[in-house]
């Protein structure tokens, strides 16, 4: 059940619900009806600082508590999270229009990550040096950072939530997290599961557990910029569009703190004239339609080898009449999303999502593109945020679907030669997290992989969401680099610290 006063929902501070004091705000709405479902209102300035202070405050207490108990309630949220899976899927639906299929990978993922990350707080054990000089031993040991500031995004409200949460608490570092505003109740039921998980560690083991070492502050990025410019806060964690992402680092870097940033981009996959076109269809549509197509990893353009174009793109259109859109709860969406050629699409998470994506479409079809299919939304779901299914066809290679990363179940579809200029529009004019190629030719496969410049490459495969325990994280342009799925997303919370011990041998 959502935390509201009235009809405002609620943030967590200093274990205690409270209403924020922001006079701004705006409204939670259910996409698939357009139905209100609360406010959301704004921190104020004061609240955010107050929450940094008291994180602040914790830290030294929560440090101390032992590595072991710190993986025990890491584990003890990941059950927590499996037990309120049904509830959790409903509600992401319901307030973001994830499928049903969608939200259970989500949980998933929370889960899978809960459990890789956890031991990470007793198997951080440092390193010593030596003989290296005479007389000298040296030892590296890994300490938290202290306050760590999180801004999370809608399209994953749990899995990335609880990464960066559990990476930053059993390090040893305090929280204070600013979930995306479009999803405060799924934010709300997370932030009671993590409350609840230090409730029964501390039973459990018999040890005190600062509830100031955790806290969830509600607002846009008004509170997001106040939140990073607070200075007890030392390492900042993003998840969010480029642009906002860009913006958060140059701010966070000029005062001297750590930024760890996960941003969008322009994905693509390259399909060769030996690719099975149908298999190669399936994917392409997974990968775009999955999450409504409101993933850093949805593919934007196919780059489709010429002697094979035509074909691919009957393929694709035939294959768009088993995109089955409707409400992401529905036994049809369900139905479709576990036939492995029919893809459930739910709705946009918003109305200022919608227009965007309408503004970003009306602009490529400006500047040349042609309509090669489009979907239909069903009348009765006209109240709702729905985005049909739209495959583009462009001759033109710097158009705005090869700039602007649309977040929307729109596709582009576009001729080039061969292999060489695929890679060649992936490397020199986009900015991206992913790439795929589909080849039957491993030799062709195999040149793709190995001169791609992309830190996630698929053969064969749609290239969208990530398998916890698995490197990920965007580069050049599109991330700082970190993994954030990985036991080893734990390093970028932590800081090395060096000590040198002279000692003089007995005569």
């Amino acid at each position: 059940m959502p935390f509201k006063d009235d009809d405002r929902y609620l943030m967590l501070l200093a274990g205690e619900w409270r209403v924020p004091q922001g006079e701004e705000g705006h409204e939670n709405c259910n996409p698939t009806t357009g139905a209100k479902l609360g406010v959301v209102p704004e921190a104020t300035e004061e609240e955010v600082a107050l929450a940094v202070k008291k994180a602040a405050e914790a830290f030294g207490e929560w440090r101390q508590v032992p590595t072991d108990i710190r993986m025990k309630f890491g584990l003890k949220l990941a059950e927590l999270i499996e037990e309120q899976r049904e509830a959790l899927v409903r509600t992401m639906a319901t307030e973001m229009g994830k499928t049903r299929f969608d939200g259970h990978l989500d949980i998933n993922e929370a889960v899978g990550v809960c459990q890789v990350v956890a031991p990470m707080a007793v198997s951080m054990t440092g390193k010593a040096y030596t003989n290296i000089v005479p007389n000298l031993t040296m030892e590296s040991r890994v300490e938290p950072r202290g306050v760590a500031a999180l801004i999370t995004p809608f399209n994953f409200p749990v899995a990335i939530p609880v990464a960066q949460i559990l990476a930053a608490l059993v390090t040893g570092n305090t929280v204070v997290w600013k979930p995306a505003p479009e999803v405060p109740e799924t934010s709300q039921a997370l932030a009671a599961l993590v409350l609840q998980a230090m409730e029964e560690t501390e039973r459990r083991y018999k040890v005190r557990l600062p509830r100031s070492a955790f806290h969830m502050l509600l607002g846009n990025a008004k509170t997001g910029e106040a939140l990073i410019r607070q200075p007890p806060v030392q390492v900042i964690s993003f998840t969010g569009s480029k642009a906002v992402g860009d913006y958060v680092d140059s701010i966070a870097s000029g005062l001297g703190k750590k930024v760890l940033k996960e941003t969008g981009g322009i994905n693509q996959h390259y399909v060769d004239a030996t690719a099975n076109l149908r298999h190669a269809a399936i994917q392409v549509l997974y990968a775009k339609t999955i999450t409504n197509g409101q993933r850093c990893t949805s593919v934007q353009e196919v780059l489709v080898h010429e002697k094979v174009y035509e074909a691919f793109k009957a393929q694709l259109m035939a294959l768009g009449q088993n995109v089955v859109i409707g409400d992401p709860l529905s036994e049809e969406v369900w139905q479709a999303d576990n036939t492995p050629d029919h893809f459930g699409l739910g709705p946009l998470v918003s109305a200022k999502q919608k227009m965007r994506a309408e503004g970003l479409l009306a602009k490529t079809l400006s500047e040349g593109a042609g309509i090669v299919y489009q979907g239909e939304v069903p009348p009765a779901l006209s109240a709702g945020y729905f985005f049909p299914l739209t495959i583009l066809e462009s001759e033109r290679l710097d158009d705005t679907m090869a700039r602007e990363e649309i977040f929307a179940p729109v596709l582009m579809v576009r001729r080039v030669r061969d292999v060489r200029q695929g890679l060649e529009i992936i490397n020199e004019q986009r900015i991206g997290i992913v790439a795929c190629i589909h080849a039957q030719d491993m030799n062709t496969a195999e040149f793709f992989v190995q001169n791609c410049l992309r830190t996630r490459v698929d053969v064969n495969r749609h290239g969208t969401g990530a398998l916890w325990g698995t490197k990920f994280g965007g580069d050049r342009g599109s991330g700082s680099g970190n993994p954030s799925l990985d036991s080893e997303m734990v390093y970028g919370y932590v800081l090395w610290k060096t000590v040198y011990r002279f000692y003089t041998p007995p005569s």
